[in-house]
């Protein structure tokens, strides 16, 4: 079936492949934790927990939405004006 493993394009399609790709990058951080001089896993913990990285990610999160909102509106100004055109 032809887009059977696409993401849903719903905010909750959204949320899931975002939260996905969260606990992949933190078990890649989990699981390198310690080799080759980089923090063991108990300071990623410590480091998470401390309340100001959500704050950091979320600022940057929106940050990033507004660029890609902005980007995305120059793009379809330019395709809408045939500027893109081959």
């Amino acid at each position: 079936m032809p887009g059977r493993n696409r993401p849903t394009r719903t905010i909750a399609g959204i949320r899931g492949v975002v939260a996905t790709m969260g606990r992949l990058v933190a078990w890649g951080q989990l699981r390198s934790a310690g080799r080759q001089g980089s923090a063991i896993a108990d300071e990623l913990i410590d480091y998470a927990r401390r309340g100001k990285l959500q704050a950091k990610l979320q600022a940057a999160a929106a940050e990033m939405a507004e660029k890609t909102l902005r980007d995305a509106a120059g793009y379809n100004a330019a395709y809408d004006d045939g500027v893109l055109r081959l």
